[in-house]
């Protein structure tokens, strides 16, 4: 006889609070960034940023800039981490991080120091949390 029991997907939910994280939800285009990683980079809610890439070494960035018509901003959220939606954000991260399409929700860790520029190198965490 085999048993099967219900698998609980819980382990994600609760390391996102230890190290700095930044999900991408498929196929809705949410980007959440979690509280440590806003507590790493030192920025608050309501505050605009910018995402770079290097298609090459397959690493994004991210920095905050002045506010401009086209910004993604950092929303606040009752529970500590901010969240915003951009297909076209999506569409980019899946190209240039070579995402596959079975995947539900990817997992970018951001590195503890910025480089010279003040921007935040993250990379596609495969492996998951």
């Amino acid at each position: 006889m085999e048993i099967v029991r219900r698998k609980r997907y819980s382990s994600g939910q609760y390391k996102c609070h230890e190290k700095p994280y930044i999900k991408l939800e498929l196929p809705r285009g949410q980007i959440v960034v979690f509280k440590s990683a806003m507590d790493l980079m030192g920025y608050k809610h309501n505050e605009a940023v910018m995402f770079g890439f290097n298609r090459k070494d397959k690493r994004g960035f991210i920095f905050k800039e002045e506010p401009q018509p086209d910004s993604y901003y950092l929303r606040d959220n009752k529970r500590g981490y901010s969240r915003f939606t951009s297909k076209d954000l999506m569409l980019y991260m899946i190209d240039v991080f070579e995402i596959s399409s079975d995947e539900k929700t990817v997992f970018f860790e951001l590195e503890k120091t910025p480089n010279e520029k003040g921007a935040y190198t993250f990379r596609y965490n495969k492996d998951g949390i």
